[in-house]
C-alpha cells in the first residue's frame, strides 16, 4: 500500500508515506524475483467472493488518495514490470492545483517542493491510467474526511465518490479503501 512515489529532492523535507521511484522499483522487483505474482485487486476480491484461493504467492499494489505522481512516476515502473495496481481516489480534489487539505507535507507552503510531488491527479491523467490497462480506480471517499460517528455523512460522501468514478471514468465495480487507517489514532 502506497501513497506517493516521488523523487527525493535535497532542498526539502521528505514527507511521510513517500517512496522514491528507485525504491518502489526495487521493492516490486524484489517481490517478483522471490516468485510472487502481481495480481489485480479485482482478482483477489473475486477469489474472496467465491471462497477460492490461488496457488501463487500473490501480491496487490494499491495507492491511496490519488496523487499525480502515481501517474508520473509509478505508472512507468508498473508498466515496465507488468504489475497491475489500484488507485483509491478522493474525487473532490481531482483537477485541483492545490494540495490535499489532509496532506502532511510540510514544505508545500514554502515553494521547496515540486507541485507534481503533491498535487492530485487530473481527470485526463485518470483516463490515461485506465487506458494503460495496468490501473483500476477505486473509491476513497469524495472529501477524505474523518467520518467516525457520522454514518450518514460517510454514506453520502462515499456515494458521491462512487458516482464521480462511474460517470466520469466509466468504472463499474468500485473497490473501496477507508481513509485514515491508523488504529493508534482511533480509526
Amino acid at each position: 500500500m502506497y501513497h506517493r512515489i516521488a523523487p527525493r529532492r535535497s532542498n526539502r523535507t521528505f514527507p511521510t508515506s513517500n517512496v522514491t521511484p528507485t525504491r518502489f522499483e526495487e521493492q516490486l522487483t524484489g517481490l517478483l524475483e522471490q516468485g510472487f505474482v502481481a495480481t489485480p485487486l479485482k482478482s483477489v476480491i473475486n477469489w474472496h467472493r467465491q471462497n477460492a484461493t490461488s496457488d501463487a504467492k500473490s501480491f496487490c499494489v494499491t495507492f491511496d488518495d490519488g496523487y499525480a505522481n502515481n501517474f508520473l512516476y509509478a505508472l512507468p515502473i508498473l508498466k515496465k514490470l507488468q504489475v497491475p495496481a489500484t488507485i483509491f481516489v478522493s474525487t473532490a480534489y481531482l483537477d485541483s492545483p492545490s494540495p490535499f487539505p489532509f496532506d502532511d507535507w510540510r514544505d508545500l507552503s514554502n515553494n521547496r517542493s515540486a507541485p507534481d510531488d503533491w498535487r492530485a491527479l487530473t481527470s485526463d491523467e485518470c483516463k490515461a491510467l485506465l487506458d494503460s490497462g495496468f490501473i483500476e480506480l477505486g473509491a476513497h471517499t469524495h472529501r477524505h474526511l474523518d467520518f467516525r460517528g457520522k454514518p450518514e455523512g460517510f454514506e453520502s460522501d462515499l456515494r458521491e465518490n462512487i458516482q464521480v468514478l462511474q460517470e466520469r471514468f466509466g468504472v463499474s465495480e468500485v473497490p473501496f479503501a477507508f481513509p485514515y487507517g491508523k488504529q493508534k489514532k482511533g480509526f
